[in-house]
Order: C-alpha cells, then sequence, then structure tokens
C-alpha cells in the first residue's frame, strides 16, 4: 500500500553527499592523483566525515570513513575503491563522474554514472540514489487544489 501519504522514501537531503562537482571547486582533482581531502556535514556529535585518496591517474578513489551503529554503538571502519571516469566537455576540458560501486539486488555491479553519491542514515556504503532508492523532499509534497488546476492548465498551453 505505498499510495499513503506516510509511506515516503529517504530524501536525499537526509544523506551524506559526496559530488564531484564539489571536489573540482576544492581542487582536490588539480593535484595529479595521490592527495587526500576530507568532507564533513552536520555540527557538534552529529558531524560526519570521509576522506579519500585520489588514485594516481585519476582512476579512481578510495573512501575511508567510521559509522557508529545506531543499535549497538560500535564503530565500524569502512574503506572502499570508487572508479571516477571522464567525459570531454564541449569546450574543452574534462568532467568527472563516479560510478556507483552498490551491487543491483540480483548481484550485478551498479556502475552507474553519477556526479553525486549517497550515504542514507543507517546504510554502511555511498551509491547512487537509485540505488539507494532515495527522493528528493519536493517530489514528497504533497499538491493542494489549486496547484493540481495550475498544473493541468499549464499541460494544455503546450
Amino acid at each position: 500500500m505505498s499510495n499513503y501519504k506516510f509511506d515516503k522514501k529517504d530524501t536525499v537531503e537526509d544523506c551524506f553527499e559526496l559530488s564531484v562537482f564539489q571536489m573540482r571547486e576544492a581542487g582536490v582533482f588539480d593535484s595529479g592523483g595521490g592527495c587526500q581531502w576530507s568532507s564533513s556535514c552536520g555540527s557538534g556529535q552529529n558531524e560526519r566525515s570521509v576522506g579519500y585518496i585520489i588514485h594516481p591517474g585519476m582512476t579512481g578513489i578510495t573512501l575511508q570513513y567510521i559509522r557508529l551503529d545506531p543499535l549497538t554503538q560500535e564503530e565500524h571502519k569502512y574503506s572502499y575503491d570508487v572508479i571516477l571516469t571522464t567525459t570531454p566537455c564541449h569546450f574543452g576540458g574534462i568532467r568527472y563522474w563516479f560510478r556507483c560501486p552498490l551491487l543491483k539486488p540480483d548481484g550485478t555491479p551498479c556502475n552507474r554514472r553519477v556526479a553525486k553519491l549517497y550515504l542514507p542514515p543507517f546504510q554502511s556504503h555511498f551509491g547512487c540514489r537509485h540505488c539507494h532508492d532515495l527522493t528528493y523532499t519536493s517530489r514528497q509534497m504533497r499538491m493542494t487544489g489549486w496547484m493540481k488546476r495550475m498544473w493541468k492548465l499549464a499541460g494544455r498551453m503546450n
């Protein structure tokens, strides 16, 4: 019965996010590889950080972080590789992408090319929003009557 309002998905806004755009802005890809960089979100006791090491040749990154198990309060250390790929830009240069490191339900690697990887609450590994079945907060907003009428009118105008 997934049609009910209380049956909502987790959102990307609730997750820790790794973005190739933020990494590029911070100059992570300018170093030529082998560097270490960390990103954090939250404040105080809720602060979380992730360290990553760029592989020489920009072929991938190694993510390193610690997660606290919410039930047992045990620390779990994670370290695994994520592939980086590039595509050429129309006016020169290259754009970096992550390859999703998670496995699909059938056991095959996802390998989806994405700009952002997410670590949802109570999950252990970063992955794309499709593998974690995430949505956006704005997609879960309930439409009021006048919003539905405006939506219908906009559809008729095209």
